[in-house]
């Protein structure tokens, strides 16, 4: 059968090869244990229930890096370590770049979010889609690449900033995921006060060790705890 592709799994089974070395394995997420030290793509497929083999792609990811690997091709893992495959029910591999490192995928899209997990892109960071004859696309949360045009599809990244309001003030400031703590620091909000982020049309208050994803025209404002303006 096959699975989608989903996220990591917390869980990793672990398959005890010679010497007492260990290789965490897992395929779309799932948990696979496997005794052959050696083993095929192909076997592979089989222990993570992808049958037949031969109607599936395997791709292995590496550091900042994808490849596919052929049905009777091996993979090594007798020094241990983490091994991360995706699988895809599908005939064809598709090729990109990120900042000139070469990617295969199984499938004819990739998610933003998959991306910057393959190539270790930092929230503080854009991933922009090469256009020859437009403005290169900054990718958002929930956007997918097509990668089933003709040639290889480039991507780049850059550091990134948005611009956000506080107590009706534009501010720019890094991309990334902030606490509490971090955005109060940075906006520089009085002792005492709390922060508030619209969401939805309503303040909603900022709990101490929250985490914020800071977006384009987010909106935050200070307020004394009892609930006056700053």
């Amino acid at each position: 059968m096959s699975h989608g592709v989903s996220g990591v799994a917390a869980d990793i089974a672990e398959a005890a090869h010679p010497g007492g070395a260990k290789a965490e394995l897992f395929i779309n997420g799932d948990r696979v244990h496997l005794t052959d030290a050696v083993p095929t793509a192909r076997q592979l497929l089989s222990a993570g229930g992808f049958d037949p083999a031969s109607d599936h792609v395997l791709i292995r990811a590496l550091d900042r890096a994808s490849v596919s690997i052929g049905l009777d091709e091996t993979v090594d893992m007798r020094r241990g370590g983490v091994f991360t495959f995706f699988a895809f029910a599908s005939d064809r591999v598709f090729s990109f770049t990120v900042d000139e490192r070469g990617y295969e995928w199984g499938a004819d899209e990739i998610a933003e979010e998959r991306l910057r997990e393959l190539a270790s892109v930092p929230d503080t960071k854009v991933i922009l889609l090469e256009r020859e004859d437009a403005p290169d696309r900054e990718l958002e949360p929930g956007d997918t690449v097509r990668l089933g045009k003709k040639g290889t599809e480039h991507l780049k990244t850059r550091k990134g900033t948005v611009t956000v309001s506080y107590n009706g003030d534009d501010r720019e400031i890094p991309r990334g995921v902030y606490t509490t703590e971090e955005l109060m620091v940075l906006f520089g909000v009085e002792n005492g006060y709390v922060l508030d982020v619209m969401r939805d049309g309503q303040l909603v208050s900022l709990k101490p060790g929250d985490k914020v994803r800071v977006k384009q025209g987010m909106k935050f404002i200070s307020q004394a705890p009892c609930g006056g303006s700053s």
